[in-house]
């Protein structure tokens, strides 16, 4: 856990992101749960990318979503041909 001071108020927050299981615990204790302020950032992700180094991560990790989104747009796609029940 660091510390960080805002408008002089000091605040606490998780120092590395990646080992936070955001478990809830501290809600259990009478002591803490009304001094934190758990929050989750909804567009953020942290994510591990493994590679042989054949492509750099950035660049996997783009040709990885453009893979994913023509997945995707192929899926909606396929929705949009079924007829009345499922059926084609």
């Amino acid at each position: 856990m660091c510390f960080l001071f805002i408008l002089g108020e000091k605040v606490a927050f998780v120092e590395d992101s990646r080992r936070d299981t955001c478990s809830r615990e501290v809600f259990r204790h009478e002591d803490l749960k009304d001094a934190v302020d758990l929050k989750k950032v909804r567009d953020h992700f942290i994510f591990s990318v493994e590679s042989t180094g054949a492509l750099p991560p950035e660049v996997l990790v783009s040709e990885a979503v453009k893979i994913l989104k023509a997945k995707c747009q192929t899926f909606l796609s396929e929705l949009d041909n079924l007829g009345p029940g499922g059926t084609k």
